[in-house]
């Protein structure tokens, strides 16, 4: 994951706890990865997102606009 979401370093402690419980479990490695591939696809998806309007020719123009659309989710809830 890029960190341009800020949730790198978030969804990484959260692996590390859901690891050890999986593992302390008996929880295959498998079925963890596939819980955490679930449940990071918003925050990569985000990532991405901003990753490609920050980082381009048009960058100036593309970052005020994806900002912009930040600001309207926030207020939508």
């Amino acid at each position: 994951m890029s960190p341009f979401a800020g949730e790198g370093a978030n969804q990484a402690m959260l692996d590390g706890a859901l690891l050890a419980k999986a593992i302390s479990q008996g929880t295959p490695i498998s079925e963890f990865e596939k819980g955490m591939m679930q449940r990071v696809a918003g925050a990569a998806a985000e990532s991405q997102t901003n990753l490609e309007a920050f980082m381009n020719d048009n960058s100036p123009e593309t970052a005020i606009r994806r900002l912009k659309e930040m600001a309207q989710e926030r207020k939508a809830g």
